[in-house]
């Protein structure tokens, strides 16, 4: 069976409402703007990062990212340090408190959650979720054109 238009339709839909739930639930969680969350996670997933690129990594304009990393740094989260590849730039870096900041916010987040889907059973959350990272693998996957 292939994918039709009104079934992605719907599936774009879905996925629209399921981020928008979980970005309110993490919101009404944290103890940081959404923005700032959004740093912390990249710098807790994938390690230090210049300015530059967390903009591109997070689709936000660069001096949007530097305003918000500059408050990070004021509140202790983030630090800059050199980049071992480049003298002259500098990588955004989580701290030790940033670090504990971002993983208390994913711990209510995920117990938050867990009380929400407690009438799901295991199994079902294990198909859930390997059929989310299959389609995220495939909306992802270049496509050729069509010989």
């Amino acid at each position: 069976m292939t994918a039709d238009a009104d079934t992605c339709a719907a599936l774009l839909r879905a996925l629209r409402e399921l981020k928008a739930s979980t970005r309110r639930l993490a919101q009404d969680l944290s103890d940081v703007p959404v923005a700032d969350g959004a740093i912390l996670a990249v710098l807790a997933t994938d390690g230090d990062q210049r300015v530059t690129d967390l903009a591109h990594r997070l689709r936000i304009d660069e001096s949007s990212v530097s305003r918000r990393t500059t408050a990070l740094v004021g509140d202790g989260a983030v630090v800059r340090v050199a980049d071992p590849a480049d003298g002259r730039a500098h990588l955004l870096q989580l701290t030790a408190a940033g670090r504990d900041r971002w993983a208390a916010t994913q711990r209510r987040v995920t117990d938050a959650l867990a009380v929400r889907l407690q009438d799901w059973d295991g199994d079902e959350l294990d198909r859930v979720a390997a059929d989310l990272r299959r389609l995220a693998a495939d909306v992802a996957r270049p496509v050729r054109a069509p010989a």
